[in-house]
């Protein structure tokens, strides 16, 4: 609904940038808390299975954005341009009203009603106290997140306009996003729960390793502009690659840090790095295609981001022990 650049000048991308960024400050916030109200109702061996369903949002949000633009960009090329890309915006109000139900219904979950009547409260402010008491915890939350987050916006964003540079049918590509995300939503929630029988780490270096390995093979598959070679290509890199990570990352990241500053720590490491990694990586990576004319530096980015992420897992030990009940600091909530 915003006016146009001819209508209100730099007006118009300046309230575009303050709604984005509006909009990444509320994602950022409401992660910690899905994942929290998730994993800290769940029974203790069960932990990273119902983490793991918070990230199907992911995936999910994916498909029905790309499904509505499919069918929007079936309309004649001006209509589509004039009005008909503002429509899947204007149809996520549904969306809206469906998230405000939720937050007026859904009662709290189990530690923080506990806390609640055991009046344990914090003395100081979320942000300040976890950069204080955690620094390191912060630091490998984000380094869990590089590869993660790098290596999805690579596989999504990225790969989108490599497809159009290389001549390979955008809509090929699309569609293969589409079944690789679909895949992921099941994947996600078999990589949670196998982090319940065989460990965190093992699931989540699987992820990091396997995006490494994947680095250069991926653009060679692409490059084939063969369908079956594309669509594997797509489905190695999100249902298994980056699904290991994501479905394993949320239980993850909670065991670093105690439950009074479980929530701020989460979202900070969460959100924090997705600036560098999310945010930078397929700038950078479309400049170091322009500069080189080629997609190897992209390829040995990934593997980058996998070893950073890789070198972090190394830092972490075993999950913290069951905390007492301990009230999330009032801001975070």
């Amino acid at each position: 609904m915003l006016p146009t650049f001819e209508q209100a000048g730099y007006l118009a991308p300046l309230c575009l940038v303050i709604l984005r960024l509006v909009q990444g400050v509320a994602s950022g916030g409401e992660w910690g808390g899905g994942v929290l109200m998730l994993s800290e109702n769940a029974p203790p061996k069960r932990t990273g299975f119902y983490a793991a369903w918070s990230q199907l949002g992911v995936s999910g949000g994916f498909v029905l954005s790309a499904a509505v633009f499919y069918l929007v960009q079936q309309l004649p090329g001006d209509d589509f341009m004039s009005w008909g890309w503002r429509l899947p915006f204007l149809a996520s109000v549904a969306i809206f009203g469906v998230g405000l139900y939720i937050r007026r219904k859904l009662p709290e979950s189990r530690d923080f009603t506990q806390a609640n009547v055991a009046r344990e409260t914090a003395r100081h402010l979320p942000a300040l106290q976890v950069l204080r008491e955690h620094p390191k915890e912060v630091l490998q939350a984000m380094g869990l997140r590089l590869a993660e987050n790098g290596g999805a916006y690579i596989f999504l964003s990225f790969s989108m306009a490599y497809a159009k540079f290389s001549g390979l049918p955008t809509q090929l590509v699309l569609l293969g996003v589409m079944l690789a995300m679909v895949l992921e939503a099941f994947s996600i929630l078999f990589w949670g729960w196998l982090s319940d029988r065989i460990g965190r780490r093992p699931v989540y270096a699987f992820g990091s390793i396997s995006l490494m390995l994947l680095a250069f093979p991926f653009f060679w598959m692409l490059d084939t502009h063969e369908p079956t070679l594309v669509y594997l290509a797509l489905i190695l890199g999100l249902p298994v690659s980056h699904g290991a990570m994501i479905g394993t990352q949320p239980a993850m990241m909670g065991e670093l840090f105690p439950t009074h500053v479980r929530y701020t720590g989460l979202a900070m490491g969460h959100e924090i790095a997705s600036i560098f990694a999310g945010g930078f990586a397929p700038l950078i990576a479309t400049a170091l295609f322009a500069s080189y004319h080629g997609v190897w530096p992209v390829s040995l980015m990934l593997v980058l981001f996998g070893g950073l992420t890789t070198l972090t897992l190394l830092t972490i030990r075993a999950p913290l022990p069951a905390q007492s009940p301990a009230i999330v600091a009032g801001l975070s909530r």
